[in-house]
């Protein structure tokens, strides 16, 4: 959507916020929902799907934090508008 376009990336003091999209950037929200989740899961990581149909939902978004250039951490977005918002 071109009229988001100009949110593709914000950046406030060292903090970098980005929208995932690319193929690379699936992998870093896996991986880093990998590194939090499984501190606090006694699931084995390595059978987890860190990736779900929900990542593929209309009005949901996943968001990419970065200090100095390190990924550190994600957010999934999603939007109530488009049907109910899945805990």
């Amino acid at each position: 959507n071109p009229r988001l376009a100009r949110y593709a990336t914000v950046t406030l003091d060292q903090i970098s916020v980005r929208r995932a999209g690319s193929d690379a950037d699936w992998q870093v929200v896996a991986d880093l929902r990998r590194a939090g989740f499984s501190r606090v899961s006694d699931a084995d990581p390595d059978q987890v799907a860190w990736l779900d149909k929900l990542d593929d939902q209309p009005g949901t978004f996943s968001l990419i934090a970065s200090i100095g250039g390190a990924d550190v951490g994600t957010l999934r977005v999603q939007d109530g508008r488009h049907g109910p918002v899945e805990l």
